[in-house]
């Protein structure tokens, strides 16, 4: 795909200083600024995975376990309903 967009003269003349710097072509640049950016997927759900893992290992059970109980009371007693959402 080729897209046509206008760049102001200071992000141009950066753009072309980068380029000639690391000797890498501006469209290439570019493309790489636009693949960070906007990562895949798989890249994304690695990121979510990576970040769930590390709030796992935070604190010990039995804080996450007072936690998750005062969670659910809170999310209970809030209810409308006579219902419980957690027993």
């Amino acid at each position: 795909m080729s897209i046509v967009i206008e760049l102001s003269q200071l992000v141009e003349d950066r753009l072309q200083k980068e380029s000639e710097r690391t000797g890498v072509a501006a469209a290439d640049l570019v493309r790489q600024i636009v693949e960070t950016a906007l990562p895949d997927q798989r890249t994304r759900n690695n990121r979510a995975i990576e970040l769930l893992r590390l709030w796992s290992e935070e604190g010990d059970e039995e804080e996450q376990r007072q936690t998750l109980e005062a969670l659910k009371e809170g999310l209970n007693a809030s209810h409308s309903s006579i219902r419980t959402i957690f027993p």
